[in-house]
């Protein structure tokens, strides 16, 4: 057989019976649970060490000249052959009057479909049989694979979107199929899958199993489901998925073979064109937002989000470049782009990629990191970090920093793999100086409060306040030092931490106050509001 040819499963014990050479000559006497084992070769049995020199699958023959001579050899060989061939016929006649009993309850036991074949009959002659009918029937198997080629290519050039295709296939092996995106989120059913309310059912089942399996397999299979991986190199594109409870035939899966290859193609052409159309969408945003918003605008339209005046990035990244990274990522990115549900996904690298979501309605920390924290608990290699929200296309830029800066802070401190910009502003703020979006965000979450509130008050007592504390005096120098009580003080110290939840007497605290007060100062003139 030619290499093209090696992984056909061939016939069954069970179609050569039908042939006219074993209804004359041979009779079944043990295993006929086994009727299904795959025969692809044969050869003659008479020395004991036959199933080591044997790759299985093979129907075995014998005329007992081992069973003969030596019994206890041969029952050693016997018993070994049973655990790897396909099936095995003894002639009866010139040495052995009966297969042994022995043997038959071997056979029995481990359902080797075992034959008696009558001494007229020649070895040849079956051989002979066996072979031509495993060229026929590959022969068969080629000759439809081959119509099916000529209608996919047919089908190709008339209508060539996917769902058509995949309903051919479909309707060619008798099973429903489906086809489904590397992050689990998009698929395509064939027109003759199950019914409709079935099909949300299906798809969480399957989002629930791929992440528990090897992704970087290429065939597997759970239960009634078959799964054939899409991929181009190191690139996983998505999955052709078969629902078939019993095997797939040698004709189904060779035209499976045909529709692979012409999948992954169409995809990786796919693929490649929106990430160029993508990676000139983020360069422009990352140079000049404002000179080309409207081409942006459109070009982001065209790749399915919707802008509107506020966004925010969020960057998924691997912790230690993890080699399987790249593919968990993408069921990762696809879970977290279903839950914000507008937005735009971009790979920037093999262990980058990035969400600009739509973030209109969001004030505070977004909802969704609390399910991706769920989700990213049991990935070890992944981690999501999330920048502010931001008005206009000029501020995702700013907001794709702040989250990508949050890695050099924080990347290995985070055990539920989700950082979040506000838990780091001081950090960042020391990183991006004192003129940096991220200062203005340190100072409106730990001193405006307080900016406020003297404002609404008429007064600058708070301000004071903290002028004076974060000098490092004492409680006594500073009640000294504004001419107030001690009690009055403490007052004060209270409704800063009620404000900003910071306390001036604790070390974290003060240090955190102290730097924003200092930023503010130095960044506004004295008295200035926000």
């Amino acid at each position: 057989m030619t290499q093209f040819d090696t992984n056909m499963k061939a016939v069954t014990v069970r179609q050569l019976m039908d042939l006219h050479i074993f209804k004359k000559y041979m009779r079944l006497v043990a295993g006929e649970g086994g009727l299904d084992r795959l025969v692809v070769h044969t050869t003659v049995w008479e020395a004991p060490d036959l199933a080591a020199q044997l790759e299985g699958r093979e129907f075995v023959f014998s005329v007992g000249y081992l069973t003969r001579v030596n019994p206890e050899l041969a029952r050693q060989g016997f018993q070994e052959l049973a655990d790897k061939v396909s099936a095995m016929g003894f002639k009866i006649g010139r040495h052995i009057k009966k297969v042994p009993e022995e043997y038959i309850r071997i056979a029995n036991e481990k359902n080797l479909p075992l034959f008696e074949i009558q001494s007229s009959c020649l070895f040849k002659w079956i051989i002979q049989s066996i072979m031509a009918e495993i060229n026929l029937y590959q022969a068969s198997v080629l000759m439809e694979v081959d119509h099916y080629f000529q209608d996919l290519y047919d089908t190709a050039l008339d209508d060539s979107r996917d769902v058509r295709i995949l309903t051919q296939f479909s309707e060619r092996i008798h099973a429903p199929c489906l086809l489904l995106t590397a992050d689990l989120q998009t698929p395509v059913w064939s027109t003759n899958f199950a019914p409709h309310e079935e099909l949300d059912s299906i798809l969480e089942q399957l989002r629930h199993v791929f992440p528990q399996r090897g992704l970087t397999e290429s065939e597997w299979r759970f239960g009634e489901w078959h799964v054939f991986s899409l991929k181009a190199a190191e690139l996983l594109l998505g999955y052709l998925i078969v629902r078939k409870a019993d095997d797939l035939s040698d004709t189904s899966r060779l035209m499976l073979k045909q529709l692979r290859m012409h999948l992954t193609m169409k995809w990786l052409e796919r693929y490649k064109g929106r990430q160029d159309s993508l990676t000139r969408l983020w360069t422009r945003l990352m140079n000049a937002p404002a000179r080309e918003e409207n081409a942006i605008r459109e070009a982001m339209n065209a790749n399915g989000f919707h802008p509107g005046e506020h966004f925010r990035v969020l960057v998924l990244h691997s912790r230690d470049e993890h080699p399987l990274f790249r593919r968990s990522a993408q069921f990762l990115m696809g879970t977290l782009g279903n839950l914000v549900k507008n937005n735009l996904t971009l790979w920037l690298s093999d262990e980058e990629g990035v969400l600009i979501v739509d973030a209109d309605k969001e004030q505070e920390e977004p909802y969704y990191l609390y399910k991706m924290k769920e989700i990213l608990a049991a990935e070890s290699g992944a981690i999501l970090s999330a920048g502010p929200r931001v008005e206009g296309l000029a501020g995702v830029r700013d907001s794709y920093r702040i989250a990508s800066s949050c890695f050099r802070i924080a990347k290995r401190s985070s055990l539920n793999g989700v950082l979040y910009y506000e838990d780091w502003l001081h950090e960042l703020s020391l990183l991006g100086g004192i003129d940096a979006l991220e200062t203005t965000l340190f100072m409106k979450k730990f001193l405006f409060p307080v900016v406020h509130y003297d404002a609404e008050h008429g007064n600058h007592t708070l301000m004071e306040t903290m002028s004076v504390l974060t000098e490092n005096s004492t409680l006594a120098q500073a009640a000294e030092s504004l001419h107030v009580h001690a009690n009055t003080l403490r007052y004060r110290i209270t409704r800063i931490r009620d404000l900003t939840g910071q306390d001036l007497f604790d070390y974290r605290g003060r240090e955190l106050l102290s730097h924003a007060f200092f930023c503010y100062c130095y960044r506004y003139a004295a008295g200035a509001g926000e």
